[in-house]
């Protein structure tokens, strides 16, 4: 009985032999090295729009442009909140916008015409023009701007800032008939755009567009130098703020009960 025992244990101990027992414990960092963990940037983390809006560049607007940011709260959030605060923190700097950036965002139509699955593609790094950006999307949808481009899979729309300015809006349509078909309807919208808008501004903003497409790819772009932009928002941009509206004068008390109502004789203005 015990040979036999013997013998089991010698085969089992040269099985093990083969093996090997690896004890895995969680590595616990110390106090010190959990303190010195680097947080987030200001970069990183997503600013908060100011608590209170802040109109001096509201102020300063065209009237017609302000009535417009007015009739879409969005916007006027992000003028009055957002952009205000990226250029106090030096995150906007106009100068620099102009001389070299980019912004790329991409999104869906449905079959309805509504905007789906919007993002950014490619980041301005300003938070409040990458906001912009998406809300002017919003804008579009809501004034059916984009009801022309139904039928795109995945639009993309970018801008690029360099020796000059491009603005593109690409998509792929089903096939080379519906192309085709989206390129007619944006057609027409450029047509009933030149009729709707000022001569100065549909001269500025319709002229020299490239509408294109190959096979199921449609594209549209325009390219324009960075002055006549300057200019254009200049246009509807003041160098001084609105003056403020004059108070209106107090309403004259009525006089008490019991006592009569008298008043100082008016003097007659001298002709010279």
């Amino acid at each position: 009985m015990r040979n036999a025992a013997d013998r089991m244990t010698a085969v089992l101990r040269k099985d093990l032999e083969n093996y090997r027992i690896v004890l895995l414990a969680p590595k616990v960092q110390s106090p010190e090295a959990q303190r010195a963990r680097p947080r987030k940037t200001a970069s990183e983390v997503e600013p908060k729009p100011l608590a209170q809006p802040d109109a001096r560049i509201f102020d300063r607007l065209d009237p017609r442009l302000a009535d417009f940011v007015k009739e879409n709260p969005a916007v006027e959030s992000i003028l009055t909140r957002e952009i205000v605060r990226d250029i106090d923190h030096r995150v906007l700097v106009p100068q620099s916008l102009l001389k070299q950036s980019s912004l790329q965002l991409s999104f869906q139509i449905d079959e309805n015409g509504r905007i789906t699955r919007r993002r950014i593609e490619r980041s301005s790094k300003v938070p409040s023009i990458d906001h912009l950006a998406m809300e002017m999307i919003t804008l579009l949808e809501k004034y059916q701007f984009l009801a022309s481009m139904k039928g795109l899979r995945r639009v993309l729309a970018s801008i690029r800032v360099d020796e000059e300015i491009e603005v593109r809006f690409e998509g792929e349509a089903s096939d080379e008939t519906a192309a085709e078909g989206i390129s007619k309807q944006l057609q027409n919208l450029l047509v009933l755009l030149r009729f709707a808008m000022e001569k100065d501004a549909a001269a500025f903003i319709l002229d020299n567009i490239t509408l294109e497409t190959r096979e199921s790819h449609v594209l549209v772009s325009k390219a324009f130098e960075k002055q006549p932009l300057i200019d254009f928002l200049m246009h509807y941009y003041r160098t001084e703020p609105r003056p403020a509206e004059p108070a209106r004068p107090p309403e004259p008390a009525d006089p008490p009960e019991g006592r009569a109502h008298t008043s100082r004789p008016h003097r007659e203005f001298e002709t010279i």
